[in-house]
């Protein structure tokens, strides 16, 4: 391969626990020429993307999105995706109007609004924007409130009665690894989970909750309740924590892309 054929666009450097580097490793081993670049926030994205024939975006600001998706530039995931999937109410809105399974909700613009959903029945707030389990509270009727240490509006969603386990489903195109997980990962052990069969049921809702958003390469949380799985959050492309061959996973997904094995990750 020649030329810039994957770029990697950051809006902060990756972690100690990112699979990225190691992406980047099974890349280069595959000949094709990668690029890792960090921006600020400040950073117009659209003038480092010249020449790259698939372009991973993680962590950009919403303004820096937003001007990727009017270029059309090759992403994973598309600009336009990573920025709907980046507001949970945006989110459970696009699942919903899909068809997929998703909690029952309400989106409170106000506190008043908020207690009076809060006040009849068992419910999750979240705020619009938020990850890795930040923004969210559980509440009761029992409860008594006169403020919410979180910022408007919410999805204030009913509780699903499950067995206690998040399911971690992971795609890359159409493979879809699973990982069982306690809610809250208290432990690095907790966070890695372990591995379990995804069954054709659950990879179906996985599959069907990345098209409605039109990601690529994303993270469905999934719990089982009486009603079958339900879906409570979608994450443009995740950690895969918990999943070993996942560098493996999305390195190929990225190279069939710059082979134009699949349609273009038009944004």
């Amino acid at each position: 391969m020649t030329g810039r054929s994957v770029l990697v666009l950051l809006g902060r450097q990756p972690g100690p626990l990112s699979l990225l580097p190691a992406v980047v490793t099974h890349l280069r081993v595959a000949d094709a020429a990668v690029e890792v670049r960090v921006i600020d926030d400040r950073a117009d994205p659209r003038h480092a993307t010249a020449g790259a024939a698939v372009i991973v975006i993680k962590h950009l600001a919403d303004h820096q999105l937003d001007a990727l998706a009017t270029t059309g530039a090759p992403c994973c995931n598309p600009a336009g995706a990573a920025l709907t999937a980046a507001d949970r109410i945006s989110t459970w809105l696009a699942l919903r109007r899909a068809g997929a399974p998703v909690p029952d909700a309400r989106i409170a613009q106000s506190i008043d609004e908020l207690r009076a959903l809060a006040a009849v029945r068992a419910v999750v707030v979240k705020t619009a924007r938020g990850s890795r389990g930040s923004g969210i509270l559980h509440m009761t009727p029992a409860q008594r409130f006169v403020s919410v240490p979180l910022p408007g509006p919410w999805l204030v969603q009913e509780r699903v009665a499950s067995d206690g386990w998040d399911r971690k489903l992971y795609v890359t195109g159409e493979e879809v690894r699973g990982v069982l997980r306690r809610w809250p990962a208290d432990t690095l052990a907790d966070k890695l989970g372990n591995p379990m069969e995804v069954t054709a049921d659950l990879a179906r809702v996985a599959v069907s909750a990345g098209e409605a958003l039109g990601l690529h390469v994303y993270g469905v949380d999934v719990l089982v309740g009486p009603d079958g799985p339900t879906v409570v959050d979608v994450n443009p492309f995740p950690g895969f924590k918990g999943v070993p061959v996942a560098p493996a996973l999305v390195a190929a997904h990225l190279l069939s892309h710059v082979r134009r094995e699949v349609p273009a990750c038009a944004s």
